[in-house]
């Protein structure tokens, strides 16, 4: 269960100087959108935001904050997928292949000295999240929930 603290101080966070500007892209009031970044009721005078209005909030600010902090709740991450899978034929498969070996490469050599640094870390959560998202994308394509060269 997410907590609504934290909640709130995400989306204080994503709607800081844009209250007006969200309000009119989301067709909603600015007391409200102001009310979604506040501490809820009884110490505040906040209002959760609503299901409806996460993506919009998400693609009016170019944050996607919350919905990452929503994932995290749940155990789970958010990747973004890419807006073309260019096909998933036999070089779609090796490009992922490799990014798997290159993923594999990177972690056995940041285990040779016996540590793993922070820019090591890095590199290899960036080799997982390429991997993941390349995978996916395949699955998608395959799955045909690709259209118009996005994902649906």
């Amino acid at each position: 269960m997410t907590n609504p603290r934290r909640l709130h101080e995400v989306v204080h966070l994503m709607i800081s100087g844009k209250v007006e500007y969200i309000a009119a892209i989301l067709d909603v009031s600015p007391s409200l959108v102001y009310k979604w970044g506040q501490p809820p009721a009884p110490e505040g005078e906040g209002c959760p935001i609503s299901g409806k209005h996460i993506k919009g909030l998400c693609e009016a600010t170019g944050n996607n904050s919350l919905i990452e902090y929503l994932a995290e709740c749940l155990g789970m991450v958010a990747l973004p997928l890419p807006t073309d899978v260019g096909g998933c034929d036999v070089k779609r498969l090796i490009e992922i292949m490799n990014s798997c070996a290159t993923m594999l490469k990177t972690v056995s050599e940041a285990e040779a000295d016996g540590r793993i640094t922070r820019e090591e870390c890095q590199k290899i959560a960036a080799s997982i999240q390429d991997l993941i998202v390349k995978s996916y994308a395949c699955k998608l394509h395959y799955q045909g929930r690709f259209a118009n060269g996005g994902a649906r």
